[in-house]
């Protein structure tokens, strides 16, 4: 398991690693390769990542990204000692699942050289604004719960007696709860509320968005609302399977706020034009003036798009019989 970290959401994801070992089937003596934990794993656009490989022989290793090679990366030399280590830093040009390779060739020439191949994930922030994309702007954390009343159906019923219970696997009949947490770091990481954002939850297949409300829950405020979910004909949410949702947050439109404040500026003094000097010192004079500077800033209304099937299966929700 591996963390990927963007301010104020925490992802745990695991990779698969598949190796491809080019060694001939007669030749049980050639090297072997490698690949090191969640090679080259690293969030799109913030941070570079690291490949590294270990060899059974000493050599050179060449390492590519989508079939291209890594500039820098094409020659790098394990350590002369073993276990034989080569590590490579690179920066993905693009986010998602890069197949990457190690090519190994040994010092020793007369062994063969050697391929592994693998997959590097690479995160994305989960924040869109529209259509300027920005990082590190929104920090959100999501979970679901069931919402109380919800009837003991195919479900265990001491999750269905007790509602706030943390979940993703739901049965039609019961409600599911969204709760949302939204703090923007452009302001310093502030919680936003309904005096700053909308906050909505769309399905994809479902016409009608469940708008979400801020409020205080037991001490803690944040967004929450419910997905009511019933048999075909009820009106109610009813698809069974994975429920393809996403969270939007609309940022409220707030003006420019500014202020008028009054500066003291020195200026040189002139006589018939001419600037006043005093022993060959040039003489200045206060000089009130008025600025009006910025108290706030305008906030635009932006819309930022969350969306886990993008990138989380674990975040997934699912909707039984």
């Amino acid at each position: 398991m591996f963390r990927i970290k963007s301010r104020g959401l925490a992802v745990v994801a695991t990779v698969a690693i598949s190796l491809t070992l080019g060694i001939p089937a007669a030749h049980a003596a050639d090297p072997t390769l490698t690949f090191g934990r969640n090679p080259g794993s690293q969030v799109f656009g913030l941070a570079p990542g690291v490949i590294a490989v270990t060899a059974s022989v000493p050599g050179k290793v060449a390492f590519t990204a989508d079939g291209v090679a890594i500039s820098g990366c094409d020659a790098v030399a394990t350590t002369e000692a073993a276990p034989f280590t080569a590590s490579c830093t690179w920066t993905s040009p693009k986010a998602g699942n890069v197949p990457i390779t190690a090519k190994l060739t040994p010092t020793d020439s007369t062994l063969t050289a050697i391929t592994a191949s693998g997959t590097a994930s690479v995160g994305t922030p989960i924040n869109q604004p529209g259509q300027n994309f920005k990082y590190e702007r929104l920090g959100l954390y999501v979970d679901t719960v069931n919402a109380s009343g919800s009837p003991a159906k195919t479900l265990a019923a001491s999750l269905q007696s007790n509602s706030c219970v943390q979940m993703s696997q739901f049965a039609r009949g019961m409600g599911i709860v969204f709760r949302v947490y939204v703090n923007d770091y452009l302001q310093n990481g502030i919680p936003l509320t309904n005096k700053d954002a909308k906050v909505s939850i769309t399905i994809k297949g479902w016409d009608t968005p469940t708008v979400l409300s801020y409020g205080n829950h037991s001490g803690s405020a944040f967004w929450a609302a419910a997905l009511t979910t019933g048999e075909p004909g009820s009106g109610k949410y009813n698809a069974l399977g994975t429920i393809d949702y996403s969270v939007e947050v609309t940022l409220i439109e707030k003006p420019e706020v500014t202020k008028q404040v009054v500066e003291t500026n020195y200026v040189a003094m002139k006589k018939n034009g001419k600037t006043v000097k005093v022993d060959g010192k040039v003489v200045y004079q206060p000089q009130k003036v008025t600025k009006t500077v910025v108290v706030t800033p305008a906030v635009m209304g932006e819309k930022f798009v969350y969306s886990p099937s993008r990138w989380a299966t674990t975040s997934l929700l699912t909707l039984n019989a």
